[in-house]
C-alpha cells in the first residue's frame, strides 16, 4: 500500500456515489506515536484519502484498498492533536466522508 501521498487529494468538483458507503477507519485511536498508523476498510480497488479538518492543504496519506477489502498506510506527523476524516474515490466518484475521528502524536 503507499505511504505518504503526494499532491492534493481534489474531490470537490466530483460526484458522490450514494451506492458506496463511506470509508470504515479503524486507527488511529487515541494517543499514538510516529509513525503513525492509518487503516480500515473500503471497496476493493477504490483509493481511500485520509484528510485534515479543517480542510486545508495536503491529505495526510492514502491508500488502496485491497481485494479483501482492508487498507493501511503509515505518516510521520508532527506532533499535535488532530481531527480527520476519510474518503474512497475511484473512476471520477467519490464516497460520502465518513465520520470525523480525533488522535494524538505523541
Amino acid at each position: 500500500m503507499n505511504s505518504k501521498a503526494a499532491g492534493t487529494a481534489d474531490y470537490s468538483d466530483l460526484p458522490v456515489n450514494k451506492s458506496v458507503p463511506a470509508p470504515v477507519v479503524v486507527k488511529p485511536q487515541g494517543d499514538v506515536n510516529n509513525p503513525v498508523e492509518f487503516s480500515g476498510t473500503g471497496l476493493a480497488g477504490w483509493r481511500v484519502w485520509i484528510m485534515e479538518v479543517p480542510i486545508d492543504g495536503d491529505p495526510f496519506a492514502s491508500a488502496l484498498v485491497g481485494p479483501d477489502g482492508t487498507w493501511s498506510v503509515k505518516a510521520t506527523l508532527p506532533k499535535a492533536e488532530y481531527q480527520a476524516f476519510a474518503v474512497q474515490m475511484d473512476n471520477r466518484e467519490r464516497s460520502e466522508w465518513s465520520p470525523f475521528f480525533k488522535f494524538k502524536v505523541n
